[in-house]
Parts: C-alpha cells; structure tokens; sequence
C-alpha cells in the first residue's frame, strides 16, 4: 500500500501529483490517456517526467493510486488550465493516506515533487 507520492519516483525523476474524484480522468486499455483541467505552469510541466494520480473513488470508498508517464499537454477548456497527456499507465494499489498525508495541501488539488 502506498502511503505517500514520493515513494512511486526514483530521486532523478520529477513528478506532477493531481487528486481527482475521476471527473476527466480518461484512459484506454493501452496505458494511455488524459487527466485535466489544472492549473500547472508550461515550464514547470516541461521539466517533469511521471504524473500521479490521487483518485478519489467514492463508489468504492478507497483511494487509488496510479502513475504514469507524462507526455504532453493542452489547452483545457477552461482559460488558463491544462489537460495533461500521459502513457504506460499503471494502478499502484490503493491508499489509506488522505491527500496531505500523500503530500498534498489544503490549498491546491496538485503539486510537485522534484
């Protein structure tokens, strides 16, 4: 079981952490997919290597964790958010960390770890 964000990277990567309840959240049975509408600095984005995913499952009442490698990003919808592109998805298991446990903060759904 997974307790915080930091123990899924090696101490060379860089990683961008997102909590979501699933809301666009998309991913194929190839370990590809999208996760968007943060709010993420376009230099900050270009110097990371994984995205984490904190998600927040109620139907199941768990959290999942998942990693991922970050490919690029886009435009969201939304001014001044980005939808964030990844592949080679992978579920790490679940966690009974609550987000600032895992390495978050009150203020933000996101955050990285460098």
């Amino acid at each position: 079981m997974v307790r915080k964000a930091d123990e899924l990277i090696t101490f060379k990567e860089k990683a961008f952490v997102v909590f979501t309840r699933g809301k666009y959240f998309e991913r194929d049975g190839s370990g590809n997919g999208q996760t968007g509408n943060w709010v993420a600095g376009a230099k900050s984005l270009a110097e990371i290597d994984k995205v984490i995913i904190y998600w927040k499952d109620e139907l199941v009442g768990r959290n999942k964790v998942y990693i991922a490698n970050y490919r690029d990003w886009f435009e969201s919808p939304e001014e001044g958010r980005k939808v964030l592109r990844f592949s080679g998805l992978q579920e790490k298991g679940s966690t009974s960390s609550n987000w600032f446990e895992f390495g978050g903060n009150a203020w933000s759904p996101t955050f990285y770890i460098r």
